[in-house]
């Protein structure tokens, strides 16, 4: 957020949406008064809930993520706290992948990191909040093939996965579907929520 086009974006989106929430309280307000209320409600507790979910996340991003190189292993620990570890004989290679098309402004935030072991098994991160002169460093200090990690060019997933037998979840290899369908899912059962309470209170 430090490039002020970023930041004059940033504003005209926050006016624009402003803008937006007027707009539709008044419709509401127009065809039946008190229901522009709940309209600004369900799109307030909406936001209050997305915030909190990228609060939550980052807080325990930054408190438990983890990539610890030893001499026998390779160690990760992801932002949920779950660890996987990898036998250093038994990397294959660091790889990367596209697994956004809308960064949001974060570099590298659509970079899929991925090391895999010999039997197709992979460890998969994304690279956004991770320094990449770090990460570069760790791959060399591993010693195991990451000639495509550091090149500059990155392919999409789809090309990735047809070049690449890893095995990778469903929210790295799909992450744009998937997030829309979470976020669909959380949307219609706030908007429930709040259609609810306005009948039982309102």
């Amino acid at each position: 957020m430090r490039t002020p086009g970023r930041i004059a974006l940033m504003v005209v989106g926050l006016i624009g949406l402003a803008i937006e929430l007027v707009a539709g309280w008044y419709s509401f307000e127009q065809d039946e008064p008190g229901s522009g209320v709940g309209f600004l409600v369900s799109i307030g507790a909406f936001f209050v809930v997305m915030c909190v979910v990228a609060v939550v996340y980052s807080v325990l991003f930054f408190r438990n993520s983890r990539l610890v190189l030893t001499p026998g292993e390779l160690i990760h620990r992801n932002w949920r706290g779950r660890t996987r570890r990898m036998p250093r004989d038994r990397i294959a290679g660091v790889t990367k992948a596209l697994y956004l098309t809308d960064t949001g402004g974060v570099k590298n935030a659509d970079v899929l990191t991925v090391i895999v072991d010999r039997d197709g098994r992979a460890i998969s991160f994304g690279s956004g909040y991770w320094p990449m002169e770090d990460l570069a460093e760790l791959w060399r200090r591993l010693g195991a093939p990451c000639e495509q990690w550091l090149s500059p060019d990155t392919p999409r997933m789809k090309e990735f996965r047809r070049h690449h037998r890893v095995r990778l979840p469903l929210y790295h290899t799909h992450f744009q579907g998937f997030v829309m369908l979470v976020g669909t899912a959380v949307t219609i059962a706030i908007i429930a929520a709040v259609i609810v309470a306005v009948i039982l209170f309102g």
